[in-house]
């Protein structure tokens, strides 16, 4: 697998992951997948984790492309993912998350591949 496709596939992962983090750290959102309500350590614990992948994501696109591309590549691909992710979510909201966890395993899976 080529080093450009593994740099692709982490970006939308990470994307993905941050915008799934900062959707479920809202309360409706939280309640209908979970079932529960969301405490305000969850919500900042959600917010600081979304955020932190956007930037990892972000980070990764930059060393991969370099300074120009890599951040016009990284707002092509976050509107992607954003709207696979609202597309999933309308539909089937516990996809989403069941999607979100399999997407970690899969950047993990990845960065662990590429290490070899």
């Amino acid at each position: 697998m080529m080093i450009y496709m593994i740099n692709l596939l982490s970006t939308v992962a990470c994307i993905y992951i941050g915008m799934m983090s900062l959707n479920l750290s809202m309360e409706k959102v939280f309640k209908e997948i979970f079932g529960q309500k969301i405490t305000s350590t969850q919500i900042y614990a959600l917010r600081i984790l979304g955020w932190l992948f956007l930037i990892l994501a972000m980070i990764g696109s930059i060393a991969a492309w370099g300074m120009a591309i890599g951040i016009a590549a990284w707002f092509g691909i976050a509107t992607f993912t954003l709207g696979l992710l609202i597309y999933i979510y309308a539909y089937q909201p516990k996809w989403a998350w069941y999607s979100t966890i399999a997407v970690l395993a899969l950047v993990i899976g990845l960065q662990i591949f590429r290490l070899f």
